[in-house]
């Protein structure tokens, strides 16, 4: 995994993503920053972008202290259940490695923040933040479901079955199968 060299990586992300494009679903993109710039400049080359503030709250409040928790334990999850392999960039591995999270007062999971992760010589995980982002899935509510359970009718066997005809209307064939 490379980093991008230029000041504005427009173009390097570009030509990095095209070969892509007609696969991507939607590139998350961190608005705090640079990236809140970057995201129209994205979708003005029409590439489906979805603005990720990592400090807004989370979805689930009760077990994570802000979004970027609950993004980057969910990025642990995939690791451990092996859904995430072949990552060899040594500086992302290290990266991802270097960072801490905590249970605050009232059990929530917190990931340490960026001052905290400041010492010297130590740089931020960008890359780490990359990959959280590539996986995490900021689809809202309802259309996460439609997405994750895309049958949208009978099945194959269902429509096998012989169909009892509509005319009928007894009580036995208006129970729940």
């Amino acid at each position: 995994m490379d980093g991008w060299t230029l000041q504005d990586p427009l173009t390097e992300v570009n030509e990095f993503l095209y070969p892509f494009k007609n696969r991507i679903q939607e590139v998350n993109i961190d608005t705090i920053g640079v990236g809140l710039n970057f995201k129209p400049r994205l979708e003005a080359l029409d590439y489906p972008c979805n603005g990720v503030n990592v400090g807004e709250a989370s979805d689930d409040p009760d077990i994570y202290f802000g979004l970027k928790a609950q993004l980057y334990w969910r990025l642990r999850e995939l690791f451990e259940a092996g859904e995430i392999h072949g990552l060899t960039d040594e500086l992302a591995v290290s990266q991802l490695s270097s960072i801490r999270w905590k249970s605050t007062l009232h059990g929530k999971i917190q990931i340490e923040s960026k001052a905290d992760m400041k010492k010297p010589g130590v740089k931020l995980p960008d890359r780490a933040e990359a990959l959280m982002l590539a996986f995490a899935d900021r689809t809202p509510g309802i259309a996460r479901i439609i997405r994750n359970n895309p049958r949208r009718g009978p099945s194959a066997s269902e429509r096998a079955r012989p169909n009892p005809s509509p005319m009928i209307h007894s009580r036995r064939s208006m129970r729940r199968r």
